[in-house]
């Protein structure tokens, strides 16, 4: 499985299929074929998920509200990530191996990231649709908000 990108707006994901002298195929997540020019992919940035090993470290972030209750957060996400059969147990003793952390803090939200280990990045991807959907419903039973949508508004004057 790889990830073609390097052009703004543009990403490519999935497995290739075929390599031929003029492109290559690359099968993605809905089952189309992307047909992409070798020149292409010599000139961007080519990140190969199991050239070599399938282990996958999945990154997954949660914002939620700075009022809420940051240290029952973590622990939540850990318990749940823990109990997911996804995760490699070989890699996780018990739920506080699980890596989180506080990565950002604003004025309206703290922003927790959780590192986890899977044995491909198709388990990685389930497991994080997964846990979003769980933390979801975990959050709202612990009374954790989830942080409100910043908009930034901008005023232009053309008075002169």
């Amino acid at each position: 499985s790889i990830k073609v990108g390097g052009v703004p707006g543009i990403e490519m994901s999935g497995v290739v299929e075929d390599i031929t002298l003029r492109h290559t195929v690359i099968r993605d997540a809905e089952n189309a074929r992307i047909i992409i020019p070798n020149s292409m992919i010599n000139s961007q940035t080519v990140i190969n998920y199991d050239i070599i090993d399938n282990k996958f470290k999945k990154r997954i972030l949660f914002n939620i509200s700075n009022e809420s209750d940051v240290e029952l957060a973590i622990k939540l996400i850990k318990e749940n990530i823990y109990r997911h059969p996804l995760i490699m147990e070989s890699y996780y003793p018990d739920a506080s191996a699980i890596d989180v952390a506080v990565t950002d803090l604003t004025e309206k939200h703290v922003t927790l990231r959780a590192y986890v280990w899977t044995l491909n990045a198709d388990n990685a991807s389930t497991l994080a649709h997964e846990i979003n959907k769980t933390m979801l419903h975990e959050f709202r039973k612990h009374n954790i908000r989830i942080s409100e949508p910043q908009t930034l508004v901008l005023q232009h004057n053309n008075d002169k």
